[in-house]
């Protein structure tokens, strides 16, 4: 998902194409018109880390990028369905 968002090099329907499918129906409407050149991140720098979560539904990962670590909040509504992520949260040295 880090990967999809850090794509300042395409253009507005592209980037949103690959990267809407990634999250839930919430961040997407909090996402759709956000200007990909404005996203300040430009490369994932290692695996994230998973946050353990009491529940299968919920999970937290920490992404390293080029900017410092995004916190992505993911969910999912059931066992066997893919997670899709509800909130991504920048580093704090990134402006707001």
């Amino acid at each position: 998902m880090m990967r999809a968002l850090a794509r300042p090099d395409l253009d507005p329907a592209t980037w949103w194409a690959q990267l809407q499918p990634l999250l839930t129906p919430a961040a997407a409407t909090a996402y759709e018109f956000t200007d990909p050149g404005n996203v300040p991140v430009r490369m994932v720098t290692a695996a994230p880390t998973r946050v353990t979560s009491p529940s299968p539904y919920l999970a937290q990962v920490t992404v390293p990028t080029d900017v410092g670590p995004y916190v992505v909040l993911l969910a999912r509504e059931g066992a066997g369905e893919p997670w899709r992520a509800e909130r991504i949260i920048p580093p704090a040295t990134v402006g707001p």
